[in-house]
């Protein structure tokens, strides 16, 4: 897998964004640029469903595998950051809520994102019409990946994603560096091996795109300076939209530790 490196962030208006020549922007992507698309959705909309679910308590579904007929999932993942073995292999330690297009949606997560989300299913290359009719049996699907980093231990180990599938990976912030936490966050590698943390450059309801084989991870966050107000989100919250194989795809390739 060839890896990309950060280059530079670069900007867009979602009314660009969605008129962009498609060839152009994936390869932007590909020359190591991240994509922002400046308030790609309604800010409170996306907010609220998280408070709402932030809220809720859940039981942790028993298994994570994508079969047909599977539900949406809720499942928590706690390990301790280990150099040696982060350098390794993936490792993730977060509040994870997984949403399928085929299950009802009574948060309304899918209904609100799926618009923006349509642009880059095809500029990976496929039609909206088809991906979300796609069930497991059929290799792949659509998933939105909801993400909760809880202070002092969430985290994701530095790796880079499959391109066999998708070469865009597309993300929304929820939370905001500065407001719901105060260090940490998502980071990118630049061709010289340098760490570039980038949250501080993106608010809330910006999506970001950038190329799967670009190595990334999520250090752990701290609490912000000043109390958070009522019905603030605590954490970092990212909402990932991507297209991955079902667990019906013999030898899947998944996210590996770089």
């Amino acid at each position: 897998m060839k890896k990309i490196f950060f280059n530079k962030l670069i900007k867009l208006s979602l009314s660009r964004f969605n008129n962009f020549d498609k060839k152009k922007l994936l390869k932007s992507l590909l020359d190591g640029n991240i994509i922002v698309v400046k308030k790609a959705v309604d800010k409170k909309k996306i907010m609220k469903i998280c408070e709402n679910l932030h809220n809720q308590k859940l039981k942790p579904s028993k298994s994570t595998k994508m079969y047909e007929g599977v539900k949406n999932i809720y499942y928590k993942a706690e390990v301790k950051p280990n150099k040696n073995e982060d350098s390794k292999r993936y490792r993730v330690s977060n509040k994870s809520w997984y949403f399928f297009p085929w299950n009802k949606d009574k948060t309304k997560l899918i209904e609100l994102v799926q618009p923006v989300y349509n642009n880059v299913i095809k500029l990976n290359g496929y039609e909206p019409k088809d991906i979300k009719k796609k069930t497991p049996k059929d290799g792949i699907i659509q998933r939105f990946h909801l993400m909760n980093y809880p202070y002092g231990n969430g985290f994701i180990s530095r790796h880079v994603d499959p391109v066999t599938i998708v070469k865009c990976t597309a993300g929304i912030y929820i939370s905001e560096f500065g407001k719901n936490y105060s260090a940490g966050g998502f980071y990118v590698i630049d061709k010289y091996k340098r760490k570039k943390n980038i949250d501080k450059n993106i608010k809330s309801s910006d999506m970001v795109l950038f190329y799967s084989s670009m190595p990334h991870g999520v250090d752990k966050i701290k609490k912000p300076t000043k109390a958070l107000k009522i019905n603030e989100l605590p954490g970092r919250w990212f909402l990932n939209m991507t297209l991955v194989s079902s667990h019906h795809v013999k030898n899947r390739i998944t996210s590996k530790g770089y």
